[in-house]
């Protein structure tokens, strides 16, 4: 985990006077220990410092140029990190986390080199059995330009009482750079040291269809397709092998334990996602989240139909999927964009029957209503406002389970919830089609889709919810 130190208000760069330091100890933030200058070390010498590329390394580089001759004009000095140095990680209060505290009490994937997560099953079954708590497992995926994001976000997991994470990255290369013992000695001489665990994905490399569909640029972009599609597969394979896994972004941050409130009052829930339109095909992925879901039915039907749906795309013959003017439908973000075929397969799963609305609409000219002609009279897909609406439910909401941050505050709860004892949720029944269980003995009883409430998941201005939530 990292924390990316702040330049200190009256520096310019590694050194402050003393009286920085005295001021600390009247109440400012205390002294930062020091730590190695570069945020990757052995990368330093790796990654030239280009001027236009990488202005943050060149103001940092020249801050520490600048450092050499500040020398004892203004007495003596004490030790600063440099902005985009690593910080020691602060220890967190054991009352952190409560029953769903896993801080030490995940193993780690080895010591030796990065494992290919996604190898084969057993690989993957390996790294819950290492990584779990209480069958509940969160993945992450970075690609090398997104390392601080992801380590950032695994400082704000452990912040919260979290550690059964599985971070995931595009390449064996850039789990190495996350996994290298960084850090400085404390003031007893003891490494003040930290570990993020990763592993690497080989999913769909080198597939040949990827190139066709111009899929390999994005890589180390923020569209890099084989991670999003890992996420999906480890997912699936997750609630396959009977665990309960949780899906964010790097971006994400929490601030509280969401357990309590998913074992609680949204236990009935077998997936869960982010509202981002009010209408039920406009679900964001940056969380996703199953719990008890039965093999071949609802929550992993989803899953795995998301998945079937992405093969049958990226290996259609004869040749790749043509667009309206004939060429192939490329792009991360289009016809094979894992949001778009998710959305897809949750309607399919609400409505009862096959619907490809949104990927669909990728392959139609967008002039003219062209897609919306496509979407209500040619295909007939619902479009009016009730159809397209989240149903309703009371759901019983008790106070130990509302979520509390690490000073202990409660969550804010909508005014309509505070003291009734119950919360308005939005769901679906997931319904499906074809879907057979696997275990005869379940229940007919349908599993069901939580879109989360803005005040459980916060999103940006313009996302479906209360705006003072928002942002």
């Amino acid at each position: 985990p990292v924390f990316v130190a702040p330049r200190r208000a009256g520096t310019t760069g590694t050194t402050a006077p003393a009286r920085e330091r005295s001021r600390d100890g009247e109440g400012g933030a205390p002294a930062a220990p020091r730590v190695p200058a570069a945020p990757f070390p052995d990368e330093a010498d790796a990654e030239s410092v280009d001027d236009d590329e990488n202005p943050n390394a060149r103001r940092a580089a020249r801050a520490s140029s600048n450092d050499s001759s500040n020398d004892s004009s203004e007495g003596p000095t004490t030790s600063l990190p440099t902005p985009g140095s690593l910080v020691a990680l602060p220890e967190v209060p054991e009352a952190v986390g409560g029953a769903w505290r896993s801080l030490g009490r995940v193993r780690a994937l080895g010591d030796g080199d990065p494992p290919d997560v996604t190898k084969d099953d057993a690989s993957i079954r390996d790294a819950a059995e290492r990584r779990a708590f209480k069958k509940e497992i969160v993945v992450l995926v970075a690609n090398s330009r997104g390392r601080h994001l992801a380590a950032n976000a695994i400082a704000n997991l452990r912040s919260v009482g979290i550690e059964h994470y599985l971070l995931v990255t595009n390449t064996k290369e850039a789990c190495e750079g996350m996994r290298r013992t960084r850090g400085s000695k404390s003031a007893s001489g003891e490494a003040a040291s930290w570990r993020v665990e990763c592993a690497w994905t080989s999913f769909l490399l080198g597939h040949p269809r990827l190139a066709t569909y111009g899929l390999t640029q994005g890589e180390e972009r923020s569209d890099p397709f084989r991670l999003w599609w890992a996420r999906f597969h480890l997912l699936e394979r997750f609630v396959a092998f009977g665990y309960n896994p949780m899906y964010v972004d790097t971006d994400v941050s929490f601030r509280a334990n969401p357990y309590p409130l998913l074992k609680g009052a949204f236990a009935k829930y077998s997936l869960i996602g982010q509202d981002e339109t009010g209408h039920i095909n406009g679900v964001n992925i940056g969380f996703v989240y199953a719990q008890n879901a039965n093999v071949g039915r609802g929550a992993h039907w989803v899953l795995n139909e998301t998945m079937a749906r992405m093969f049958a795309i990226l290996e259609h013959e004869p040749g790749p999927v043509k667009r309206w003017d004939g060429k192939v439908a490329a792009g991360a973000k289009e016809h094979l964009w894992d949001q778009h075929i998710y959305n897809d397969v949750l309607e399919s799963a609400f409505f009862g029957r096959e619907m490809r609305r949104r990927s669909g609409q990728r392959l139609i000219e967008e002039n003219d209503g062209a897609r919306r002609t496509w979407e209500k009279e040619t295909m007939g897909y619902p479009m009016d406002e009730k159809s397209m609406s989240w149903d309703t439910a009371q759901v019983e909401l008790r106070a130990e389970e509302v979520p509390r941050t690490a000073t202990g505050a409660a969550m804010k709860l909508p005014p309509d919830a505070r003291g009734r004892g119950s919360i308005v949720a939005r769901e679906k029944p997931l319904v499906c089609y074809g879907a057979t269980p696997q275990n005869t003995s379940v229940s007919s009883t349908p599993e069901y889709f939580l879109a989360a409430p803005p005040w459980f998941i916060g999103g940006w201005s313009g996302v479906a919810g209360d705006e003072g939530l928002q942002g």
